[in-house]
Formats: structure tokens, sequence, C-alpha cells
């Protein structure tokens, strides 16, 4: 069983175009390769625009992997509230969060990738997520960690959480026996690390501080009990743009938030993973970036760091 994971395309037909074409890069990359199936973990969209979770589909589709058993996709942040492009965003965007309607994005959402979704299980006829697909000889298990806005606990909507009511419809779902047998493969937007203070920080304190309150997942030790509860041994997501692999109390993390938007602007990355006979192995492929200029309005670094999860 092969598996590409990208995360974090952004895509938008008004900013940052060349993501576009990028992403058309790296699917035509993985196609040679031939995978068994592709995962998405998340921010599909820059804006939370409809029209583009209808663009990523028809690039879905025009590569033939718009099927339940060849593509999986995620929820992240952006795909539900969008982001900040220019400096008129920055000021406008906490009040954008706050009158986004949380349940009506996530149904938009899934009701434009529907088919990828045939055949899920669910632990609950009334709740979507968590759900688990079978592909293979892998327990494919999907949670949604994008967190409703709140004004102190997540003022700009970059911060996630597993509620304690998704957590235990996904306890239910992994005792269920359903996913006996299978290499089970948690997927999620939000990352498990704490990020590192850029280079270019003069201030890391700040930026710590920032990063602390704006761009983390929430009660991640109880979701962690969890998975090593019911040995699921390896997690892949996003947010983070980076391309990087870690390890977290005994489980594996493949984090592809820098399948397009990583620190070198020139390069191009996404993992490969092979599962056989309980065995697990990744390697980052890496192909170079499509540089022609893009259309996106110049914003202030803060902007950026508002756009960055």
């Amino acid at each position: 069983m092969v598996i590409a994971h990208i995360a974090d395309l952004h895509l938008s037909l008004l900013y940052r175009r060349e993501a576009i074409r990028n992403l058309k890069r790296v699917l035509e990359h993985i196609t040679r390769k031939n995978p068994d199936h592709v995962v998405v973990t998340g921010d599909i969209s820059a804006d939370a625009r409809t029209r583009e979770l209808h663009l990523a589909r028809r690039v879905f589709e025009s590569y033939g992997l718009f099927h339940t058993k060849r593509l999986t996709v995620l929820p992240g942040n952006h795909d539900i509230f969008g982001g900040v492009h220019t400096a008129e965003d920055v000021l406008a965007f906490p009040s954008r969060c706050r009158h986004t309607q949380f349940e009506e994005r996530t149904e938009k959402f899934l009701e434009v990738f529907h088919e990828v979704y045939d055949g899920a299980l669910h632990a609950s006829r009334k709740q979507f997520f968590p759900f688990a697909k079978i592909v293979g000889n892998v327990a494919l298990i999907g949670a949604n960690s994008v967190m409703e806005h709140h004004p102190l606990k997540n003022p700009v909507g970059s911060n996630g959480v597993v509620g304690k009511h998704q957590l235990s419809r996904l306890e239910k779902l992994l005792s269920s026996g359903l996913l006996d047998h299978k290499n089970k493969v948690l997927l999620i937007h939000h990352h498990f690390h704490r990020a590192p203070s850029p280079s270019w920080s003069v201030l890391p304190g700040l930026w710590g501080a920032f990063e602390n309150q704006t761009m983390k997942l929430r009660k991640k030790r109880r979701l962690l009990k969890v998975l090593r509860e019911y040995e699921v041994p390896l997690v892949l997501h996003g947010h983070y743009h980076e391309t990087t692999e870690y390890v977290r109390e005994g489980i594996r993390f493949l984090n592809a938030g820098g399948t397009l938007l990583g620190p070198d602007p020139a390069t191009l990355s996404y993992h490969l993973l092979s599962i056989e006979n309980g065995m697990m192995e990744s390697h980052v492929e890496q192909l170079p970036a499509d540089q022609r200029s893009s259309d996106e309005v110049p914003i202030p670094r803060v902007a950026v760091l508002h756009a960055a999860a």
C-alpha cells in the first residue's frame, strides 16, 4: 500500500495563482509514482470560497484521483475561515472569523467532496467526524481539528481542537472491531509539535507567545492518550508549513504542510509512504516549483503570521 501525502495547498483564483500551477506539478509527479491513494490533510482553499474547493475538485478529477479509493481529503482552518492577503485584511480578519458560519462552511466542504467519502464508516449517524475508510490493508481515520471561533481561545480561526464529543466517537470507532487487523493511520490538519521561532525573528519570545495562542492544537494530550491506547502508530497532518517527520510519545508524525509553501520557495515536496505487513516507511519527494511571479499584493510581515496557519 503506497500513499502520497500532501497538505496546505491554499488555492485561490485571486491570489497566489502559482499555487494552482504548482499543485498540477505535484500531482503529475505523484501520478508517475502511481501510489494507491492520495491524502490531503487540510487547507485546500486559501479563502474558504466554494469556488476554490470546486477548483481543487476539478484538478483532482483531471488526474483521475477523484474517487473514494484514490483520494481522501480533510478540511483545514483556511477551508472554514479563510485567510489574509492584503494589509486591509489584517484588521478585518478577526471580525470575519467571528461571523463565519462554522457548521455551514463545514457542510459545504463535505458537499463538494462527498464522493471521496463513499463507503466511509462513522461512529454516529448524526455526526460526520470522525470517519474511517478501509483502503487495502490500511484504515484511514479522519478527524476534524478545525476549531470554532472563540474570542480568546481561537480569535483568528487558526487554533485547532478535537473536542470531547468527537474524541468519544473516535474511541467508539477504534473499539468497534471494524478496524481490527488494519494498519491504522490518523488524518488531521493541525500539528502536534511546538513550532520553532523563525530564523528571521528578532523577537523570538514574542513569536513564541503568538504561536502558542493562535497556531496550536488544543488539548492534544488527551488525543495522544487515545492514539496510544488503541495503537494508532502514525499521524498525517499539515498546518505548519514544513515537510517534516517527528516522533512524540512513541507515535510517528508526518507533516506535509510544506507541499507548496515550504521554507524554500523554489522547491515543492510531499511524503510518499509505504505500508506493508505492519511496517511503515516514508521518504520526502522533492521537485522544482513554478516560480513565475505571483499576483498577490505585498503584505506586511504581521499578515504573513496570520496566514502562516
